[in-house]
């Protein structure tokens, strides 16, 4: 999956988030992968990102990317999700908002350490 691609992926409760790879691969083909979510009007969350709606055709209303949910994902991985069903392919974000959603990366204090190696791959 190149850097940009969007899909629908199910958290344990079963609700599908947007997810978006942020990275290419490394050579172990692993790739950064950011989870989107709405942004709640009465608590505090991460502001390093915040997407409008309209911003990607998912996101219907004002939302976050949730840096603290990053994880890391095989690309042969993501691919057989995919092929079982179990995620659902979206339009890719444009040029633009993945660059705004790898400088909230970078300025994240909730990017799990070990994740920031991908920094190389944007």
């Amino acid at each position: 999956m190149a850097k940009g691609t969007t899909f629908l992926r199910a958290d344990s409760s079963g609700h599908m988030h947007l997810k978006v790879v942020i990275s290419e691969p490394d050579p172990e083909g692993m790739v950064l992968v950011v989870s989107v979510t709405s942004a709640p009007a009465t608590r505090r969350f991460d502001d390093s990102c915040i997407l409008e709606a309209g911003s990607h055709e998912f996101i219907i209303r004002r939302s976050y990317v949730s840096y603290v949910h990053s994880v890391e994902l095989n690309n042969v991985a993501i691919l057989n999700e995919k092929f079982r069903g179990e995620l659902v392919s979206k339009p890719d974000v444009t040029p633009d908002v993945l660059q705004r959603i790898q400088d909230g990366a970078r300025a994240s204090r909730f990017l799990p350490r070990a994740l920031k190696k991908h920094f190389a791959y944007f």
